[in-house]
């Protein structure tokens, strides 16, 4: 089949631009953009010489040395293990609560840009089972990355470990780096192309299908083992679109005196200010996955329906 990668970009284009456009209402702006910022909680020497290069082997083991025993002396006051236990068990419960949120407003926003109408609370009710569903798969998936994770950085953590309590400069320190790095760039490329995976199409498939994530992996999964080089293209797409949203904010920051970087800096703000760009890269998934039939097409399934759907089915994560 013919598998087009700029038709879905400009559908999702026009639906943006009706959408918030046609006609331009600001208080859609304010309940879309809120939904936007509930689906985004989770969307840096050397020299040359011998005489320099000396001074740097005879100089970098001694502020290595102090800063070393600086921060173990910060460690070792009274009561800062407990302080930092606390703090961390805050921090843990707060990305829990955060991830649960994100988690609906996935659906949320998908749902305003699907259905073109700006809407919160019902939505959030609606797709409640599902969001919890996905939610509960992400808890899985982080477990399961961070798990991989430790296991490739153990080996190299210990070598770095026993350089840290040397406080001395080794190329075996730089060598365990770059090794790690060897290890951790495919990791990081299958994660992501799940994440991406997730976002534009399994969660798509959930609301079109009312599944649960683990189900709705399995009805994608198909597909991709089908159509493996049109998915990696679409991977590739949205890094260049990636790119360039970052290229034009940048440029946005830059030519407006720098009043950008305050305003991009502001949650909820932000995303109301970029929301035409958000719209657009939500709508890319459905519209791209709407091509393999009307199985796949969430199109299909507006308007939205008035009544919250019965359990999903399949699974329970």
């Amino acid at each position: 089949m013919n598998v087009s990668y700029s038709a879905p970009l400009q559908r999702a284009w026009g639906r943006m631009v009706r959408m918030l456009f046609r006609p331009f209402r600001f208080e859609l702006w304010l309940v879309v953009g809120f939904a936007a910022f509930l689906s985004e909680l989770f969307s840096g020497g050397g020299g040359g010489g011998s005489n320099l290069g000396g001074r740097f082997r005879r100089h970098v083991p001694m502020v290595a040395g102090e800063v070393r025993q600086r921060i173990l002396d910060f460690f070792h006051q009274p009561g800062m293990l407990v302080a930092l236990i606390a703090l961390g068990c805050l921090a843990f419960a707060l990305a829990i609560v955060l991830l649960w949120v994100n988690s609906r407003g996935r659906f949320i926003f998908l749902d305003n840009v699907i259905y073109e109408r700006p809407a919160i609370v019902d939505p959030w009710r609606r797709y409640a089972q599902l969001g919890d569903s996905l939610f509960r798969w992400m808890l899985v998936f982080t477990a399961a990355s961070v798990g991989v994770a430790v296991l490739i950085s153990l080996p190299f953590i210990a070598v770095l470990r026993t350089l840290w309590y040397e406080g001395s400069f080794h190329w075996a320190g730089i060598a365990s780096i770059f090794g790690l790095m060897l290890m951790a760039v495919p990791v990081a490329m299958v994660v992501c192309f799940a994440l991406l995976f997730l976002y534009h199409f399994v969660v798509p498939i959930m609301m079109r299908h009312n599944l649960t994530t683990t189900a709705a992996w399995q009805y994608f999964l198909p597909l991709l083992r089908a159509h493996p080089g049109s998915f990696l293209l679409f991977g590739l797409m949205m890094l260049l679109v990636e790119i360039v949203f970052l290229v034009a904010m940048a440029v946005v920051r830059v030519s407006t005196c720098c009043v950008g970087f305050a305003l991009f800096a502001v949650p909820y703000v932000k995303q109301i200010a970029l929301l035409p760009a958000l719209a657009t890269i939500r709508g890319i998934g459905p519209e791209f996955l709407a091509q393999f039939g009307p199985e796949f097409d969430l199109y299909a399934s507006a308007p939205a329906p008035a009544s919250a759907p019965p359990a999903p089915a399949g699974g329970s994560a």
